[in-house]
């Protein structure tokens, strides 16, 4: 019972022993849920990114799909594991290509694989195809979550940054929260495909408002 604990004592001491935070140059923060004091770009990538995250349903939504279509539950695990090897295996390439084309093509390429996943689950009905949606949405969050938090600093001032990427992850969160309800309630009382077309006419949105945002400077 002690072993699983060993590293994450090793790993808290090593961060207390060593690691060494720069002085704080003042008192000022981000306020979490208002834009005052933001500038245009990093305005309209949280209202974007927000827009995004209520279509973004959880995975446990592509589980319940695959169940639907016959898969066995005993093979489940496989398509969860597919998904996180993909999400792992991805996420440093991706990062690479931020750096060579920019964050603001990425984070399109991860919309863009979102908008994938949607559409392959409502058109796309064999079983056998179903470790191609996991792959997708593996190489979606791959390019999402680094990307996005990645840019995020990169707009925000630099006394603030810790802040406001707290406050960006609290607003994404606040959002993906119903994002599951609304889907579960249009999958019952609606369709199976109801909250895919939902998520896929937000992912719309968020492109387009995503078309509008500059790239940071710098890159």
């Amino acid at each position: 019972m002690v072993a699983p604990v060993l590293p994450t004592l090793v790993g808290a001491g090593v961060v207390l022993a060593i690691i060494r935070e720069r002085p704080a140059r003042g008192e000022e923060a981000f306020e979490g849920l208002s834009l005052v004091g933001l500038g245009r770009d990093l305005k309209l990538l949280v209202v974007l990114s927000a827009i995004f995250a209520l279509g973004a349903f959880s995975y446990s939504f592509l589980i319940v799909h695959a169940e639907a279509l016959g898969y066995q539950r005993e093979f489940i695990p496989a398509l969860y594991l597919l998904f996180t090897v993909a999400a792992s295996a991805l996420s440093y390439h991706f990062g690479l290509l931020a750096d060579r084309w920019g964050r603001r093509p990425v984070l399109a390429i991860a919309y863009g694989l979102w908008a994938l996943v949607c559409l392959s689950c409502i058109y796309l009905r064999s079983e056998a195809l179903l470790p191609l949606v996991f792959l997708l949405f593996g190489s979606h969050k791959a390019a999402l979550e680094p990307t996005q938090k990645a840019i995020v600093a990169e707009f925000a001032p630099e006394g603030l940054r810790g802040s406001i990427l707290g406050g960006f992850n609290m607003v994404v969160g606040l959002c993906a929260l119903p994002a599951s309800l609304v889907a579960g309630v249009l999958w019952d009382r609606v369709s199976a495909t109801a909250p895919i077309w939902l998520g896929l006419a937000l992912t719309v949105a968020a492109m387009g408002l995503l078309s509008l945002l500059r790239e940071p400077e710098g890159d």
